[in-house]
């Protein structure tokens, strides 16, 4: 069940008490949404997340919100929490024949830790093909049958795999693997492309490193040396195991420079952020 953190949560023009947030309604009908991550009262890539937000409700055809007014709802929903650092989830959502309405609020974050950032963190393989990948739209079944995989089974996040036996990507993030200075990732067209794989693309192109957007496959996992995922919260997470047999190298030096450029590169839109 999606839950709201903090004092205050906007829907439409209005801003509410998080007494009267209803995750039920919320969750009806057609959801499309960004989640965001916001450091020191910023949102980190702002700009990348509103441009996929509008292109997965060009998709769907659903009515888009002003630029101006979903940066007015951000930034009033950040005050009014007196919200440091955090995520935001905001969404359009359309049930029947009913207007789309919007909604933003706090959502619950998980960070990793400095420990998982230096020996990596356990993942799973979970057989799931998205019905349409170039859009992020809320799909709650799916949810609730990944978050079950994941306490069960212990993992921090799990590859999703297609019919073919190939990786797409992760459930909430995409991922990279490394194999004689090499790095491969799935190609956009068969994944849900996040915009931290954007900002990780564009780092390991600057850096002159070798990128293949090919897929890999479960039985060449064997043959990787190490991989990483990518996401809003991990931003660039090594990968210690995959189903708790196979082992990666946690401190490979193109995941060690890669998350380096990551970091400089957040701190840079930090800088020079305006709203």
């Amino acid at each position: 069940m999606t839950s709201c953190l903090l004092n205050y949560f906007t829907e439409d023009e209005n801003l509410k008490s998080t007494c009267d947030f209803n995750p039920y309604l919320i969750e009806e009908g057609l959801v499309v949404y960004e989640v965001i991550k916001v450091v020191n009262q910023i949102p980190l890539f702002l700009e990348d997340h509103l441009d996929r937000f509008f292109r997965s409700l060009q998709l769907v055809k659903a009515e888009k919100p002003p630029v101006e007014f979903i940066k007015t709802s951000l930034f009033q929903l950040i005050e009014s929490n007196r919200m440091r650092n955090g995520n935001i989830r905001f969404q359009v959502s359309q049930s029947g024949d009913q207007r789309s309405k919007w909604h933003a609020w706090v959502s619950p974050h998980f960070y990793p830790t400095q420990k998982q950032y230096q020996e990596g963190v356990d993942i799973g393989i979970f057989d799931f093909v998205r019905k349409n990948p170039k859009v992020k739209q809320w799909d709650i079944s799916f949810k609730q049958e990944i978050d079950k995989y994941l306490t069960e089974n212990m993992f921090h996040e799990t590859l999703l795999v297609n019919h073919e036996g190939m990786i797409t990507e992760g459930s909430r993030s995409n991922v990279f693997f490394i194999k004689n200075e090499t790095v491969f990732t799935c190609p956009a067209e068969n994944a849900l492309v996040g915009i931290t794989r954007k900002k990780v693309i564009e780092i390991i192109t600057n850096m002159n490193i070798v990128l293949k957007e090919e897929m890999v496959s479960v039985r060449e996992l064997s043959d990787i040396e190490a991989a990483f995922i990518s996401g809003t919260s991990p931003g660039v997470l090594p990968i210690k195991t995959i189903d708790h047999e196979l082992h990666f190298k946690a401190d490979h030096q193109l995941i060690t420079k890669i998350r380096s450029g990551y970091e400089s590169m957040c701190q840079t839109y930090l800088e020079q952020f305006v709203w």
